[in-house]
């Protein structure tokens, strides 16, 4: 598994305990908005990188603003980019496009205990960073704690197949082998642009996701096709 894999494996896992969380909390709000086309995500700025980006843009507008990458483990396709301060990283995934091309941007900024409490100054900047969402969970814990959870989609009938689909994205194989789940529907409607931003537990979050170029690949690959998972090895935590 290589090291970006390794990083989504792990972090398909927070957002989905994210999600988790939030349906089970007592105070709950849904709030639905606009949908987004590709073209418009691509005009989305996360941490000031976009959908489309070459990797020499990248490290122009990272190191402009303040920005080192940084690979500990030096596993190839693995590093992230990390602010002067150590509390902001970034972290992307790219498709070969004659060049590599940005098709997956994940922000992520520790929060001061006094931040985290600001609740409507995180939303302010979220909604300051990413426009209205296609669909916007706010729920608080029995304990007092808040979060939020956005979605920007092409169409809001998808918010339950992105959860699915984001799993299967990542491994397949092992949501067929591990929950018999048939991961073809998702992969087919969920094949364009989707971000998912979420604060909670000091921490606030975007993930931003172009699948066009991986939908388009798994559709064409036999073994999906026929859901063949021979081979397959899965990982010692799940993501269910």
């Amino acid at each position: 598994m290589g090291g970006l894999r390794r990083f989504l494996t792990v972090t398909v896992f927070a957002c989905l305990c994210a999600t988790a969380a939030a349906r089970a909390q007592s105070s709950q709000t849904e709030i639905y908005g606009p949908t987004y086309s590709l073209q418009q995500m691509r005009r989305i700025d996360i941490g000031g990188l976009h959908f489309g980006m070459t990797e020499v843009e990248v490290a122009r507008v990272m190191a402009a603003r303040g920005f080192h990458f940084s690979n500990p483990s030096n596993v190839v396709g693995a590093g992230f980019y990390a602010s002067t301060d150590g509390r902001a990283t970034i972290t992307l995934g790219y498709t070969e496009r004659g060049e590599r091309i940005v098709d997956t941007i994940m922000y992520d900024r520790r929060l001061s205990a006094n931040e985290a409490a600001d609740i409507e100054t995180r939303r302010a900047e979220l909604l300051s960073m990413l426009g209205r969402p296609t669909h916007w969970h706010q729920w608080v814990k029995d304990d007092g704690e808040i979060g939020d959870r956005l979605l920007y989609l092409p169409r809001l009938d998808l918010v339950d197949d992105y959860d699915l689909a984001s799993k299967c994205y990542v491994d397949w194989q092992c949501q067929s082998v591990l929950f018999s789940r048939d991961c073809r529907p998702a992969v087919s409607r969920v094949r364009s642009g989707v971000i998912d931003a979420f604060f909670g537990w000091r921490s606030l979050f975007v993930w931003a996701d172009d699948y066009t170029q991986r939908s388009a690949d798994l559709r064409r690959d036999s073994a999906f096709r026929a859901l063949d998972t021979s081979g397959a090895v899965c990982a010692v935590m799940p993501i269910h």
